[in-house]
């Protein structure tokens, strides 16, 4: 038992200094192996934010899978394509770029005068060693997910990161969705575990929680994710007064803006305290860059000149 501890105890140190890319979270999480369960508003980037963030991990040499039942390779890709592109144009970000070309333009092969720029960035990606792929799903369940899995554990010595979009959507033989839900968490759950890899998996939101502060209750059928998640964060809106919130028109405002002000509320965490983490969220290059609140609020007093 003391040896099978002390094997256990390393393993876990071994993730200390795991960092996800995203310099306000790695301040304030540790992002140990575990069940992490991300929910938001719709056309909020949550798809997005995840798949940025499973390139950055695979960017430090993890092996990270996208389980898409929605999404296409070339979709995917083009995001970090235009991100990358908008990444060089910017200088790291530093500077605005006019017109950049967006994930639509590039899957459209609409390049314009920037033939050059495309041509060193898929050259960048052709000879890069970053294990990130997409697994393209139809109507596999969690068994046939599992099986999946299992074979990508097997078969890499590197940490493993999955991500699921969308919970709600993985098919299911149970009499009901709630049902379907719970044995679908507890399954990932024990599966997490048993390998020790980490899940990201993005959950629906109950429309009645659109104009609401982020809360457990925010998720559908969020009895099993509350107690089964390690990690459950929330992306909504940043608002300075929540009571603006509440307006579907300021909301829709909110969600024309670019950049997009979006906070990250962490509602449970086994790995330490809760947290808030802001960012600027740019849907037109499919980036979010992590700021301080500071920065929203400032942006938001400009916006209301």
């Amino acid at each position: 038992m003391v040896h099978m501890f002390r094997d256990l105890l390393y393993n876990s140190a071994n993730f200390a200094e795991r960092k996800t890319g995203f310099k306000n979270i790695d301040l304030v999480q540790i992002l140990l192996p575990g069940l992490y369960v991300i929910g938001g508003l719709s056309a909020l980037g949550k798809s997005t934010f995840v798949w940025q963030l499973l390139s950055q991990l695979a960017a430090n040499g993890e092996t990270c899978i996208y389980c898409s039942y929605e999404m296409s390779e070339l979709e995917m890709f083009a995001k970090s394509f235009c991100r990358e592109l908008y990444r060089r144009e910017s200088e790291d970000y530093t500077r605005e770029v006019y017109k950049p070309l967006t994930s639509s333009d590039i899957r459209r092969g609409e390049f314009g005068d920037k033939i050059l720029q495309v041509e060193e960035v898929i050259r960048y990606f052709e000879e890069s060693e970053n294990d990130l792929r997409l697994l393209n799903l139809q109507n596999e369940n969690i068994d046939v997910l599992l099986k999946k899995f299992e074979k990508i554990c097997t078969n890499t010595d590197k940490p493993v990161t999955i991500a699921i979009d969308y919970l709600q959507i993985v098919p299911t033989a149970k009499e009901n969705t709630k049902a379907g839900v719970d044995d679908v968490v507890r399954k990932l759950k024990v599966f997490q575990r048993e390998h020790n890899i980490t899940f990201i998996i993005i959950s629906s939101l109950n429309r009645m929680s659109y104009t609401e502060p982020i809360q457990f209750s925010s998720f559908k059928e969020s009895g099993s994710i509350e107690f089964s998640a390690d990690v459950v964060w929330g992306l909504q809106l940043y608002f300075e007064d929540d009571t603006m919130r509440k307006s579907n028109v300021n909301v829709e405002k909110a969600k024309k803006d670019i950049p997009r002000k979006v906070e990250l509320k962490c509602l449970k965490n086994r790995n330490g305290g809760n947290y808030t983490c802001y960012f600027k969220y740019l849907p037109n290059v499919d980036t979010f860059l992590p700021c301080e609140e500071s920065e929203l609020k400032q942006s938001a007093r400009r916006n209301a000149k």
